[in-house]
């Protein structure tokens, strides 16, 4: 079977009112596993699904403004802009910052956030 390939195109990170350009961007989600295993297992352990969590990284166009400490931004990654591709979307808190200013290429900053809140799984309508 032939893999389909696809080519990164959106992701926009926005603080405040100013939307960031988004370069590259990793996705964590994890579901946290309960024990749920009771007399009627008969002698298996059961799991049930507890809370859900989503971190991440990325690497934007720009440079942060100072108040970005502990900001709540609104995040969206697209992996193409085309209908009906995926698309992950919530509410980030920024966690670690850090900018890059080289002196003759573009300014860029790369962050480690924490989704809080729901994180919508969903596509590019």
């Amino acid at each position: 079977m032939a893999t389909t390939a696809k080519s990164g195109k959106n992701g926009v990170l926005t603080i405040a009112t100013v939307a960031y350009e988004v370069t590259q961007f990793t996705i964590n989600l994890e579901d946290e596993l309960l024990d749920g295993t009771s007399f009627d297992s008969l002698g298996w352990g059961e799991s049930v699904v507890g809370l859900r969590r989503g971190t991440g990284s990325l690497t934007a166009i720009g440079s942060l403004p100072a108040s970005t400490a502990a900001a709540k931004a609104a995040f969206v990654g697209q992996v193409t802009q085309a209908t009906g591709d995926e698309q992950i979307t919530g509410d980030v808190y920024l966690q670690t910052r850090a900018m890059s200013v080289p002196v003759d290429g573009r300014v860029e900053f790369t962050a480690d956030f924490t989704f809080t809140g729901a994180v919508t799984e969903g596509t590019v309508s």
